[in-house]
């Protein structure tokens, strides 16, 4: 009597679904948790209506039998997930286990827990992960996470892209590589102390945040590149993430701005001479009026070559002011 007391007390604590199988697949019994789970009543499980075919889905089938086997066998089942169709037609996730009982495998308990919760923790973990990663491929950095010794834990596809067209595929820059084994200055030109410094800086916590612009030229092109390791704030195992931004367009847009100022500069200085050299003419032509009558065509003469020639400087000049403004 006590040992049917303690299991009646195990079957009706309500913490996990219990009920007896047969081999025909009939559920004999139910604790209340199981009934709940499934949407039945218990006069419907007295009457011998609910069966474990009726109540799993076709692809679980192959599972059920597998079990049976293993009891059979062994009088035990390891447990394994399916899932149940409720009453209502939804389903329900399920952990199942079940056994025989001692002296009949053909009869015996089960017990089914409920991960519902689980599976649905488990969903929005896997779409919070995609959602992540779907971000971080969109981005046209090439970004890069390390752990605290620098290995590369994840990359995303722009890094993959450039490290594929570089030839740096399965060296050190993929997932499980060492990243400091390939940042230590070698003959390579992208590579200096100063980047290396800096990431471990990062790593071991004595930057939050490092920047570093370098250039990183391939044989058919001169590109720049911008580092920037940043250390994660959150608590747990230390993360670093590395990005490299492409910033050769910006780069060549800014020599081709100095090019330009210096041509500028080249030119105003060439003009401010040009400019100059009327000048003395014209002093000679007002000089002249100045001394008599008698020479003011010939000064008018001069002094009018000398304007004109001032008047298409400075036309030049609006010229060059229009294609700098």
């Amino acid at each position: 009597r006590e040992t049917e007391e303690r299991f009646r007390a195990v079957v009706e604590s309500n913490m996990v679904g219990i009920g007896f199988w047969n081999l025909d697949g009939r559920i004999t019994d139910a604790n209340d948790t199981l009934l709940r789970m499934l949407g039945y009543a218990p006069e419907e499980v007295a009457a011998g209506r609910l069966r474990f075919p009726d109540i799993t889905p076709p692809e679980h089938h192959p599972a059920d039998a597998r079990c049976l086997a293993e009891i059979a066998a062994t009088g035990t089942c390891t447990p394994y997930e399916k899932e149940y169709v409720r009453r209502d037609g939804t389903r329900v996730p399920v952990v199942l286990g079940a056994a025989a009982m001692p002296n009949d495998r053909t009869r015996g308990p089960f017990f089914a827990l409920d991960i519902t919760e689980r599976k649905r923790a488990e969903r929005e973990l896997a779409e919070a992960h995609e959602f992540l990663h779907s971000s971080i491929d969109a981005l046209s950095s090439h970004i890069a996470v390390l752990d605290e010794r620098g290995v590369v834990l994840a990359v995303n596809d722009a890094w993959r892209r450039f490290a594929d067209q570089n030839n740096f595929t399965g060296h050190d820059y993929a997932v499980g590589a060492n990243y400091l084994g390939a940042c230590e200055p070698t003959d390579q030109a992208c590579i200096d102390s100063g980047m290396v410094a800096g990431l471990r800086g990062v790593l071991a916590g004595t930057l939050d945040l490092f920047e570093h612009e370098y250039p990183c030229h391939s044989a058919t092109e001169h590109r720049w590149f911008v580092m920037r390791a940043t250390r994660f704030k959150s608590p747990g195992p230390v993360r670093v993430v590395v990005a490299h931004e492409d910033v050769t367009k910006r780069k060549l847009a800014e020599e081709a701005l100095r090019e330009a100022d210096r041509k500028k500069d080249e030119f105003l200085a060439i003009l401010a001479h040009e400019l100059r050299n009327p000048l003395a003419p014209l002093r000679t032509g007002l000089e002249l009026v100045r001394r008599g009558a008698g020479q003011a065509e010939r000064a008018w003469l001069m002094m009018e070559r000398q304007v004109n020639q001032l008047v298409r400087l400075v036309d030049d000049l609006l010229d060059v002011s229009r294609i700098t403004q």
